[in-house]
């Protein structure tokens, strides 16, 4: 699928004292684009659409359109946590 998806290997782990719930991954991670819009994700794999207890970890890969990156110098990722909570990441799209 890498002819047609920017493809995203994401770790999680969870380092609190309480549960964490991922569910539902697609709600959470997105790609922003040049406007500063969220775009979905295509498709994630399952296994990161899980409640983590304290300790879990998980591994899986989250996909976006590729024709929506191609416009992009970088690519920005933001994960939104409960409350409206957002982190960045920025990566070079070359």
């Amino acid at each position: 699928g890498v002819d047609k998806y920017v493809v995203l290997e994401v770790r999680l782990k969870n380092v609190g004292q309480t549960p964490a719930a991922m569910e539902p991954m697609k709600y959470r991670v997105f790609l922003m684009s040049n406007e500063d819009q969220p775009i979905a994700a295509s498709r994630i794999d399952p296994v990161l659409d899980k409640t983590l207890q304290p300790g879990d970890e998980v591994r899986g890969m989250v996909y976006f359109p590729k024709i929506v990156a191609a416009g992009q110098g970088q690519l920005r990722i933001a994960f939104e946590q409960m409350f409206g909570d957002r982190g960045t990441l920025t990566f070079s799209n070359r």
